[in-house]
């Protein structure tokens, strides 16, 4: 097994150098670090500099990577994780990647230099790929996978919750519910229709939209419900199910801009259950995720793996939504 020496060799660094990179990483520049680490990931160099790190008192550091950290969701997920970390006297960093592979690339790049413990993450297409560097750190993976071996991953019950909205719609007897969601390409989204497929088969031949992953949630789902709701009266959605709160008020959005009563004319039920659905002047019927809880248990799961206290393979934990019934939803007439 390869040793300082060995790295030493492969850098052109001093011996001291790559000790005091793997001990004290804020003393070196960003530069080295990279070169260390890069070398470290070619000799199979394996010391628990981890453990060393908390043997000195040295710097917990932890990072945390999400795909918008303006989203409410995503930001729900930071503040639990830093309340957890904070708690557990970690140094929290963030990073959000806004769905760009690449840009997660370079993050996580920049993650490493700063020696991280561990690694909490929403993954996008390309994570699976990025993560081959990340060898010695536990990580968490939130709200979706990557097919990453290794990975613990924190999940919500995806299917479940648009199977309690479409049950929730067809108890009160609509027959033409339209799905409005993200690209099936990220996995929430695709479970989520998966689960409106189960619930709704006669709908889902129909009014199933999906949004590319290229385009903003927001206004393409706007855009679509434009054209749903200019249809004539007999072929429109009584009901629409918006599969994340920004598709929601796009969703929202265009049936305000058409003039469209609200449940009267079209019964609304939105994923994700931001702080604006509670007081809209039409309440939003919402699947509550419970996200913070999310956060927290994959920051403590990820301690208790830095800590030692779990070991063996890959946990996957799965929380399940909640239907909140408001006033946007009514009996189709």
């Amino acid at each position: 097994m390869a040793n300082i020496i060995d790295i030493a060799k492969k850098t052109g660094l001093s011996a001291s150098t790559v000790s005091r990179t793997l001990t004290r990483p804020e003393k070196v520049a960003a530069a080295t670090r990279e070169r260390v680490m890069k070398a470290i990931d070619e000799l199979g160099y394996e010391a628990n500099i981890f453990a060393r790190n908390l043997r000195q008192g040295g710097s917990q550091i932890i990072g945390l990577v999400v795909s918008d950290i303006l989203n409410t969701f995503h930001g729900t997920i930071v503040k639990a994780v830093e309340d957890a970390a904070y708690k557990a006297g970690y140094t929290l960093i963030v990073g959000s990647t806004d769905e760009d592979s690449l840009r997660e690339e370079q993050l996580m790049t920049q993650l490493r230099s700063h020696m991280l413990q561990g690694l909490i993450i929403t993954p996008t297409h390309n994570t699976r790929d990025n993560l081959q560097r990340f060898t010695n750190i536990p990580v968490v993976e939130i709200d979706r996978t990557s097919g990453h071996i290794g990975s613990d991953t924190v999940l919500l019950n995806n299917m479940l919750g648009v199977e309690m909205a479409a049950q929730h719609l067809l108890a009160l007897k609509h027959s033409r519910i339209a799905y409005i969601g993200g690209s099936t390409q990220t996995i929430t989204f695709a479970e989520r229709l998966a689960g409106f497929r189960q619930a709704c088969p006669e709908q889902a031949t129909r009014d199933v939209i999906e949004i590319p992953a290229t385009t903003s949630l927001f206004a393409d789902a706007c855009e679509q419900t434009h054209l749903l709701m200019s249809k004539p009266i007999a072929q429109r959605p009584t009901a629409i199910i918006a599969a994340n709160n920004d598709i929601a008020a796009g969703v929202v959005h265009a049936i305000y801009q058409r003039n469209i009563k609200m449940p009267d004319e079209v019964s609304v039920v939105a994923f994700d259950d931001p702080d604006w659905a509670s007081f809209f002047p039409c309440p939003l019927t919402t699947i509550r995720q419970p996200v913070y809880e999310m956060g927290k248990h994959a920051a403590e799961l990820l301690i208790e793996r830095l800590r030692g206290n779990i070991s063996g393979p890959a946990l996957s934990e799965r929380f399940d939504p909640q239907l909140i019934v408001r006033a946007s939803t009514t009996r189709a007439d």
